[in-house]
């Protein structure tokens, strides 16, 4: 790990620094082209929170909360979406059996892809973020970690609840464990949440787009990926070009199409008929 980041891993429901198993199986669907990026460019690209589609996800960052910060004699008014207006996300799941649920939710069928690593090789691309000095990376911090699901009346209350507001105000970790909230209705999701928070705008300029809604960290193929699975609905033609283009830059890597819609060829044996 580049010695100047100092940047945190931390699960939000139990762990005091790291999740217990670092090497534990992660996945993620995603679309095909994004999937290209990373092996064929080395590149992992993260999403502003703003930019997911749940109106109930990241909540804080939607809600209106608002308090009074004092420096000195000066007193300003601070909403919570300016302490968090630069977070940068991605999600996996812990989920090792398929699920067609999320071959459906990640894009149109036969263009997705399913990748797997460990917790800790995707920890590991944050080793160089903020440039080769590192210096950028010491006001940022990772977060990771399983999502919890509850009734979205207890996210209403916590919006909503003057007290619970106040609590949260006065604690940072209280209000990071609500970055890992999420409505019961995703429960078959089996989310694992990788957060990268940028406390100061200085260095928002890391490794973005031109808007800052996308945040990009240097992988290696090689080394980051487990295991490929490709859509079941994808033709067999793109399937070989795909696998084509994935093994010239990562030839150890297994790749496969999944079976999840293949017909078993069974024999049947009818006697006395």
């Amino acid at each position: 790990m580049c010695k100047d980041f100092t940047g945190r891993i931390a699960d939000c429901f139990g762990y005091a620094k790291r999740p217990a198993n670092l090497d534990m199986p992660i996945y993620r669907y995603m679309k095909k082209e994004r999937f290209l990026e990373m092996v064929e460019k080395g590149v992992n690209v993260f999403a502003h929170l703003s930019l997911w589609e749940d109106p109930y996800e990241a909540f804080l960052l939607r809600s209106a909360i608002s308090y009074c910060h004092r420096t000195g004699e000066n007193e300003e008014e601070r909403s919570l979406y300016d302490e968090y207006k630069f977070v940068y996300g991605q999600s996996w799941t812990t989920n090792g059996e398929e699920s067609d649920l999320l071959w459906r939710a990640n894009g149109e069928r036969g263009e997705v892809v399913r990748i797997q690593t460990t917790i800790r090789k995707l920890f590991e691309i944050f080793q160089t973020a903020g440039g080769k000095s590192g210096e950028k990376a010491r006001f940022a911090e990772v977060q990771m970690g399983k999502v919890e699901y509850v009734e979205q009346r207890e996210i209403d209350r916590i919006i909503t609840d003057p007290e619970f507001v106040r609590s949260v105000i006065r604690n940072r970790d209280e209000r990071m464990r609500l970055f890992f909230k999420k409505r019961r209705e995703f429960a078959g999701e089996e989310e694992f949440r990788c957060l990268f928070v940028v406390q100061t705008e200085d260095c928002i300029d890391m490794d973005t787009d031109s808007n800052g809604s996308l945040m990009k960290f240097r992988l290696d193929p090689k080394a980051f990926f487990d295991g490929v699975l490709l859509d079941p609905c994808m033709g067999r033609r793109e399937c070989e070009q795909l696998i084509c283009r994935t093994l010239y830059r990562c030839p150890d890597l297994k790749i496969e199409q999944s079976k999840l819609f293949n017909w078993p060829e069974i024999s049947v044996r009818a006697e006395g008929v």
